[in-house]
Formats: C-alpha cells, sequence, structure tokens
C-alpha cells in the first residue's frame, strides 16, 4: 500500500521570510526521516522569463495558470502520491492576492478559475509582517524583480488580498508572526507541520453503510463554499447537469450520489457529497471505490479540499489505496453495485 504524502504552501509579501522559512522545515523533516520535495511558483524557468518582461495583468495571469497546471501535473500531485511532503514557495493565494488584488483583476474573477481549485495545500503557512520592514529587507537585496520594484500602493492592495484570503480560509491558512528570530518562527511552523507528518496513511476511518458526513444538521465548517464544490464536481464529473442524481433533504440541504464502473482504471466508483444551499456550505463527501482486485475502500471528509485532492490522486493513479475496509464488508453492495 502506498503512503500518502502532504501539501504544504508558504505565503506572504515579499520580504516575509517565507523561502528561508521553507527551507528550515525541509531540513527539519528531512532530519525526522521524511522525504520532501521543495518547490516554488512560478515554477517553470520558460514561465519566469516571460514575467520580466512588460505584460498586461491578463497576460501575466495567463502565465501563472498555464505554469500551474504543468506544476500540479509533473511535480505536486506525483510526490504526494508517492508518500513525499511537498512544500511549495507561493501557490494560489499568491494568485488571488497579486494577480486579484494587486493589479486589481477582482477576487471573484480570480476565485472562478479552474486552476485556483486543481489541488489545495493541506495547510498553508503565511507570514505576516509589517510591510515597513519587508520594504527595508527588499531594498538590501542586489537584484530586484518587477514585484519588488512595485509602488507601495500595489503591495498595499497585495496585504488587502492576503487578508481576503486569510477571512475566507481560517482553517487552511495558519498566520504566524514573522518579524522575530527565525528559530522560533519556524518553532511556530513545525507545530502545525509535525502533526500533519505524524498522520498514518489512510487515515480517514472506513464509514458504515450510509455517508458518514450526513449529520442532518449543520456540521462544522472550513474554508469552502458550494460554489467550490459545483466546480470540483465539474472538473471531475463534467457539467453540472451532468453530475448524476440529486435530492433535497428535509433538512434543506442537497445532496449529490454518483455511481461509475469502470471510472479511472478503478472496478467502481460512488461519490456522496452534500451542500447546504441556504448558506452556501459544502458539508461533507464520501468516496467508495473498488479496485482491479475486488478490494473495497472508502473515505469521508468535511474537507473539501482534501475530497478534492483524493480525487485528483485517483484519475492519476488508480493504484493509490486506503485502508481497505474490513474483510466482512469488503463487497459489492459497500461500493454501490
Amino acid at each position: 500500500m502506498k503512503k500518502l504524502g502532504f501539501f504544504v504552501s508558504f505565503e506572504g509579501i515579499d520580504g516575509c521570510g517565507k523561502t528561508s522559512q521553507s527551507r528550515m522545515l525541509a531540513q527539519s523533516l528531512r532530519s525526522c526521516g521524511h522525504d520532501v520535495i521543495e518547490t516554488r511558483e512560478p515554477f517553470l524557468d520558460l514561465t519566469r522569463q516571460k514575467l520580466r518582461h512588460r505584460l498586461s495583468p491578463g497576460e501575466e495571469l495567463s502565465l501563472f495558470l498555464q505554469d500551474r497546471r504543468t506544476h500540479i501535473d509533473t511535480v505536486i500531485l506525483p510526490a504526494i502520491s508517492a508518500g513525499k511532503i511537498v512544500l511549495c514557495d507561493r501557490f494560489v493565494d499568491s494568485t488571488m492576492a497579486y494577480q486579484g488584488f494587486g493589479n486589481r483583476i477582482g477576487s471573484d474573477s480570480i476565485a472562478n478559475l479552474p486552476e485556483q481549485r486543481l489541488l489545495l495545500p493541506d495547510i498553508t503557512i503565511f507570514l505576516d509582517v509589517p510591510l515597513n520592514i519587508c520594504q527595508e529587507r527588499i531594498s538590501r537585496r542586489g537584484k530586484k524583480d518587477r514585484f519588488d520594484l512595485a509602488p507601495l500602493s500595489f503591495h498595499e492592495r497585495v496585504i488587502e488580498g492576503y487578508l481576503f484570503c486569510l477571512n475566507r480560509n481560517p482553517e487552511r491558512i495558519r498566520s504566524i508572526p514573522g518579524n522575530r528570530d527565525p528559530s522560533l518562527v519556524q518553532e511556530d511552523i513545525l507545530r502545525l507541520v509535525l502533526p500533519l507528518a505524524a498522520r498514518p496513511s489512510g487515515h480517514f476511518p472506513p464509514s458504515k453503510n450510509e455517508p458518514s458526513y450526513s449529520l442532518g444538521k449543520e456540521a462544522p465548517m472550513n474554508d469552502e463554499s458550494a460554489r467550490s464544490f459545483y466546480q470540483m464536481m465539474d472538473q471531475n464529473f463534467g457539467s453540472p447537469n451532468m453530475f448524476g442524481k440529486h435530492k433535497t433533504l428535509s433538512n434543506g440541504n442537497v445532496r449529490f450520489e454518483i455511481q461509475q464502473k469502470e471510472w479511472c482504471g478503478l472496478k467502481s466508483f460512488v461519490f456522496y457529497g452534500e451542500i447546504d444551499p441556504r448558506k452556501s456550505r459544502f458539508l461533507g463527501a464520501e468516496i467508495s471505490w473498488q479496485d482491479k482486485d475486488g478490494v473495497c475502500y472508502k473515505i469521508n471528509s468535511r474537507s473539501l479540499p482534501e475530497i478534492s485532492r483524493r480525487l485528483s490522486l485517483l484519475r492519476m493513479d488508480s493504484t493509490l489505496q486506503e485502508t481497505p475496509l474490513p474483510a466482512s464488508t469488503s463487497n459489492k453492495k459497500n461500493v454501490g453495485i
């Protein structure tokens, strides 16, 4: 059985120290025996070269989005599938802060982009450092890029964008005061990340007959909305009208059900998802599948980033497996055939 890795992103305005903290975390994790991949965005050398030229906000955004697709497909997802820990210097929140707010493209336009929902980190570390201190650090750099040289008003809008991300994603994004001794900052980061590294493979418990997320009342929420759920469904299963069965429950929530045979190399695949359309909230989902050898698996979560990531991994590698269901329940009934 393959062990599933996880994904950490680092965010903050230029000069906050995120690159240094990411490297320190990589060293700490490797010293504990973990296999770590360090990466960043923009990912491709060609993208970085093109960004040195004067571009319109739309051209710049298009470059970043193309770069992200390549980054996810060639580095991040394969590494997670192989059980590695991925540390990324900038990811989707930088796009919202720099392009959405800094370049004034707009938060709604950025949030609706498929590349913003293809994959989300398990946790995002945001280093909170006052702008004047970051500007002072940048002034000491020998070589500056065009983001470093942008006017102060641009960086103020970027900070506004990060505050927007923090307010929208309080569970995924953790803010850490960065204007301290680097070793103290790293201690706070380790307290957040090490519990993820200690999770066993297949940490979702097998569920019973019915999806365990449906409680008949509002479930504890994370950062994601019903709109994000629809976007995830569209990316994995096609247009919203083709999702499969859905029904309105007595409590007003809407439940979606998809049953497919031979989906992405699996013998069978069942997906349940539930939203509260009144509050535009995602409540939870469950994925059940049967591999080519007939062994059944089931995972459930109230974290939409986690469910979205599992679907992406299953599409990429159908041999990726969680803890099997007990032998007594590993039959066709439990996988919905």
